[in-house]
């Protein structure tokens, strides 16, 4: 999804740039500020509103994810009509504001018009976008972007090659391509897949359940707000102190931001979409084995990507239609410099989509504000002082890195006076408290006895009583064995991997069986059912499970068993136990 909404960004700038100039680029750079305040409800209440879905869909509550659900797209529908009404009256005032040369503001006010005009369609194709990724449909929230950014492209071309319209034309390419993605609402309202539904609720309820969306996503809020001031104050600075010409150049750095983002940003993207999800089940292990996957992918694609800005510069000025001969040294030298921030840009974000999705807004806020703000306005005016626009540009490496210092330290800080979880950037219990099991094995019979096996003498090694462990072996046993004969069959379900996770935590243990085989809940059934179906391990874990519960989440049955092995083993009499 990021990486199709990203790729449109980039090809948009640069076609804008090729036909109608760097000139051009540098008004619709301009125009951002008010293109991130239009866009801020939408980020924060998908953002938020997807953060509280998943959390919820990992404990189980549909019922309440829907209503997050309903509250957060009639909020949105509101809130993006109040815009709406707005365009004829501050278009005109906005531009003038913005642009520092009257052949700016001409090119500015029609591109902030029609933005404006067409905010609702946006506001509903962004949220949708989240909420169809934790919903069991990422196909959808890619989709949305391909068709939103082809069509945007193709008119892009059309519009400014073959009609006066120019900026006009810029904008409304944009609004109609994600007016055409809106489409996919249709497949997604009659999917199977779906668990979210518009639970239609009061107004009084709505807003009663919105703080608490909106505090999951004020780290996003706050990085837009903060992307919408900072750009305000950099253009403003460029453009009126430094002139036209650096601001072309400074419009190109800027740009070529979205081509790191192009391909970190879609891995990132990973970490809000599963880590809800597993933060949810309390799956320690799994969030840390997918955290260190993703900063060593993101590191190595944002290393790559500024090796080649260093070697090529001139590609990326040419990319983006710049072409002004007399000033290229500069524009290479600022290119080079600016990308020495990628590396830095790309953990940050990291930081900032982790400790949001794990709802521990306060170090993610943090990191926005440091990042944007608080460490970058200021080197940006010292470094102008003494180096101009390559200076402008170096401000961001700069500020990038002692974001991440500052937090880093900061969290370690609130961690040792208790305001912190835990130990570690990550916010989560101890490793050395934390026993795990994990076991991932092919949808087989065979593969299916041996994980159970695996799982017993993990049990009796760890002192785990033997009853415990013989329910534990059978229950994952028989459910592994219904996926492999069931979960498989179906034609175009392709045998792949089950993934089985036992960890003990705080007098628990926890099962946590994932398939990506068609659904199916081994926690219901009927007495019908028992002659097909192999689930006497099931009506064991039934009486002595302290939580029982199913879902299906990104597309995958999760099966999540807790026992509290302080307990007393119940009596049960049961012959399956003896036999196995």
């Amino acid at each position: 999804m990021v990486v199709a909404m990203q790729l449109g960004n980039v090809v948009d700038g640069i076609i804008v740039g090729n036909i109608l100039g760097s000139t051009a680029l540098a008004a619709i750079s301009l125009s951002i500020p008010v293109l991130y305040v239009l866009q801020l409800p939408a980020f924060i209440l998908g953002v938020g509103g997807s953060a509280m879905v998943s959390n919820y869909l990992g404990k189980r509550e549909v019922g309440k994810a829907s209503k997050v659900f309903f509250s957060c797209i009639t909020a949105g529908i509101v809130i993006s009509m109040i815009f709406c009404a707005t365009a004829p009256f501050l278009s005109h005032p906005l531009a003038h504001l913005l642009a520092g040369t009257p052949e700016l503001e001409e090119l500015l006010y029609p591109y902030i018009f029609v933005n404006i005009l067409g905010i609702p369609f946006l506001t509903l194709a962004i949220q949708f976008s989240y909420f169809f990724n934790v919903d069991n449909n990422p196909v959808l929230g890619s989709m949305m972007f391909v068709i939103a950014n082809v069509v945007n492209l193709t008119l892009d071309v059309l519009l400014l090659k073959f009609t006066p319209l120019g900026m006009y034309g810029t904008a409304l390419s944009t609004i109609i391509g994600y007016t055409c993605g809106l489409v996919l609402l249709i497949p997604y309202a009659l999917s199977k897949k779906r668990m979210l539904s518009l639970k239609f609720i009061s107004l009084a309820e709505c807003f009663k359940g919105l703080p608490d969306t909106i505090k999951a996503g004020t780290p996003s809020g706050m990085f837009f707000l903060m992307m919408a001031v900072k750009s305000l104050i950099l253009n403003t600075c460029v453009v009126r102190l430094l002139g036209q010409s650096d601001m072309e150049i400074f419009s190109v750095c800027t740009n070529s931001v979205l081509i790191a983002e192009l391909f970190v940003g879609g891995v990132i993207g990973l970490v809000q979409t599963i880590c809800g999800i597993l933060y949810g089940e309390r799956d320690y292990y799994g969030i840390r084995r997918l955290v260190r996957r993703v900063i060593t992918l993101c590191v190595v694609l944002a290393a790559f990507i500024t090796l080649v800005f260093l070697a090529f510069p001139q590609l990326i000025a040419g990319l983006f239609g710049y072409n002004n001969s007399e000033l290229m040294e500069k524009a290479l030298t600022c290119i080079r410099v600016f990308s020495l921030c990628f590396v830095f840009y790309a953990f940050n974000k990291f930081l900032q989509t982790y400790y949001q999705t794990i709802l521990k807004p306060m170090p993610a806020t943090l990191d926005t504000v440091l990042q944007n703000f608080i460490m970058l306005i200021p080197m940006t005016f010292l470094f102008l002082y003494l180096w101009g626009i390559v200076g402008v540009c170096a401000a961001t490496p700069a500020s990038e890195v002692l974001t991440v210092v500052l937090v880093c330290v900061f969290t370690l800080i609130q961690q040792k006076r208790g305001k912190l979880p835990q130990k570690g950037l990550l916010l989560l219990p101890e490793k050395d408290n934390e026993s795990c099991c994990d076991v991932t094995i092919k949808g087989t019979e065979q593969e299916a006895v041996s994980a159970s096996e695996k799982l017993i003498e993990y049990c009796v090694n760890d002192g785990i009583d033997s009853k415990y462990a013989n329910i534990i072996g059978i229950a994952v046993e028989e459910i592994a064995v219904n996926i492999s004969r069931y979960g498989y069959n179906h034609k175009n379900v392709k045998r792949n991997y089950i993934d089985i996770n036992l960890s003990q935590s705080d007098g628990k243990l926890i099962l946590r069986i994932r398939d990506d085989g068609v659904p199916f809940d081994p926690t219901q059934y009927t007495a019908q059912e028992e002659g097909i179906f192999k689930l006497g391990g099931i009506r064991l874990i039934k009486q002595t499970a302290t939580k029982l519960s199913y879902i299906r989440v990104l597309n995958m049955n999760n099966t999540v068993i807790e026992l509290d092995i302080n307990n007393t083993v119940p009596n049960i009499k049961v012959d399956a136990l003896s036999e196995h």
